[in-house]
């Protein structure tokens, strides 16, 4: 029993340096990260609001316009469960269909079948 308590007190884990608590934080400089942070947040909003209103002034018969169009329908129909407003897709009225009438071939080989 004694050789059990030894072996219990015998620590697992050995401290070889003490930590010391620094008074100054050096990495990472909060106040920078801050800063640029907002400046890239006004940047990118500053950009998106000018490309929206030159996206509303140019033509909708445009050449560039409508192929833009074209490509963000694409790219979107590509991409279903990313949808408008980051809930679960639903279903859009060209993308419900008519329930599906019987195929001829299906009552016939019933028919032959009940024979």
């Amino acid at each position: 029993m004694a050789k059990v308590q030894e072996v219990k007190e015998i620590p697992t884990v050995k401290v070889l340096d003490v930590a010391q608590i620094s008074d100054k934080r050096s990495f990472p400089p909060r106040l920078l990260i801050m800063f640029l942070g907002t400046v890239f947040s006004v940047a990118v909003a500053a950009a998106w609001i000018s490309g929206k209103a030159m996206w509303d002034k140019t033509d909708s018969n445009d050449a560039r316009k409508v192929f833009a169009q074209e490509v963000f329908q694409t790219a979107k129909a590509s991409l279903p469960w990313a949808s408008k407003n980051g809930s679960r897709p639903h279903l859009t009225a060209d993308q419900v269909s008519e329930p599906l009438a019987p195929r001829e071939d299906t009552e016939t080989s019933l028919h032959l079948r009940s024979k």
